[in-house]
C-alpha cells in the first residue's frame, strides 16, 4: 500500500512538473496560457487525489483491521503539497 501512496504522490509531482506551450506569442496570451496550465494541473492533480481518497475509503470500510494509515498521512501530506502550489498561485494572480 505504500507503493501506492508514493506511487500517487510521484504521479502528482510529475504532473505539477510538466511543460506547456504558448499558443499566442503575444503577452496576454502567454499570461492566459501560463493561468490555464496552472489551473488545469492543479484540478487534476486534486482529482486523482481524490480517487485515492475514495479507494481508500472503500479499503478502510472492507478491512478496517488491515488497513494501512500510512497511506492516509501519505495522501494527506500530498494534498496538502497541491494546496500550498495553489495557494500560491492564488497569491501570484
Amino acid at each position: 500500500k505504500n507503493e501506492e501512496a508514493d506511487g500517487l504522490y510521484n504521479l502528482v509531482h510529475q504532473y505539477m512538473k510538466q511543460r506547456e506551450r504558448v499558443p499566442e506569442p503575444t503577452s496576454s496570451g502567454l499570461l492566459l496560457a501560463w493561468l490555464q496550465f496552472h489551473v488545469r494541473r492543479t484540478a487534476t492533480a486534486l482529482r486523482k487525489l481524490r480517487a485515492r481518497a475514495v479507494e481508500m475509503d472503500n479499503e478502510l470500510d472492507q478491512d478496517f483491521q488491515n488497513f494501512d494509515f500510512e497511506d492516509l498521512v501519505e495522501a494527506k501530506d500530498c494534498l496538502l503539497n497541491v494546496l500550498s502550489v495553489a495557494e500560491e498561485q492564488h497569491g501570484t494572480i
